[in-house]
């Protein structure tokens, strides 16, 4: 199963997660697509909008576009991360990355017509009474030898504002904010119980003709009690198909 770090949580789940609880806001859902109408193939999935029984109508006020960071008619989202990169002292727009299978991570998102996060057949998604996602399960147990076959990996939601998103679950609780361009500007993490602190903070490097972003960079400060600071970066990288 896959690690749910993805928007941006840390180290502590499974083996897809990535480095940080913050991360793992977004990721844990972007990691676990495994539709029942997806064939599956090295990890990659095919799906067929037409197998969605919410592809027609009108988009409402809310779709999940901006929780996932994306705008306009979004059919797939494609994002790899890539967790060993090196950002140049004298300029930041030279980068190198290590793309040694090892230390990427592929997800999929999908979307029917009207916005909506398609869940694979193990995921369980609640809405509010305005469309919002407010809770996430995915029933497949984790990656052997990974607290085997007992914790399932579950996240709640709370939408502050339209700014704002919390996410509480699997031990860590972070906070979400975002830019009115549906971009995450940084996120929080509740210090651990070894007094660690960690947030993230993002650079958008390249972007699509529809405005979503297709490359970013994000900082990773971690600090625990009495310590320094320890500055860490990721390299994500976004295919977008639309409708």
């Amino acid at each position: 199963m896959c690690n749910f770090a993805a928007v941006y949580i840390i180290e502590s789940m499974k083996p897809n997660i990535y480095t940080t609880f913050i991360a793992a806001t977004l990721c844990v859902i972007s990691s676990s697509c495994d539709n029942e109408n997806q064939s599956v193939n090295n990890n990659e999935y095919v799906w067929d909008s037409s197998s969605s029984d919410q592809s027609t109508g009108e988009r409402g006020e809310y779709s999940d576009m901006k929780m996932f960071e994306l705008k306009g008619p979004v059919k797939e989202c494609r994002k790899e991360t890539f967790y060993d990169i090196t950002v140049a002292e004298e300029d930041n727009s030279k980068v190198t990355v290590d793309s040694a299978a090892d230390k990427r991570h592929t997800s999929t998102l999908y979307f029917d017509k009207l916005g909506n996060y398609v869940p694979s057949a193990s995921e369980r998604v609640d809405r509010d009474d305005k469309g919002r996602i407010i809770y996430w399960r995915d029933s497949r147990p984790n990656a052997k030898g990974v607290d085997p076959g007992m914790l399932r990996d579950t996240l709640r939601y709370t939408h502050v504002n339209n700014n704002v998103l919390q996410s509480k679950g699997m031990g860590e609780f972070a906070v979400t904010v975002y830019d009115n361009d549906n971009r995450i500007i940084g996120q929080y993490s509740n210090p651990d119980v070894n007094g660690t602190q960690m947030a993230a903070f993002n650079i958008y490097r390249t972007f699509d003709e529809r405005g979503n972003w297709t490359e970013r960079i994000t900082v990773w400060t971690t600090q625990s009690a009495g310590g320094r600071p320890h500055v860490s970066y990721t390299l994500d990288s976004r295919q977008i198909s639309y409708y």
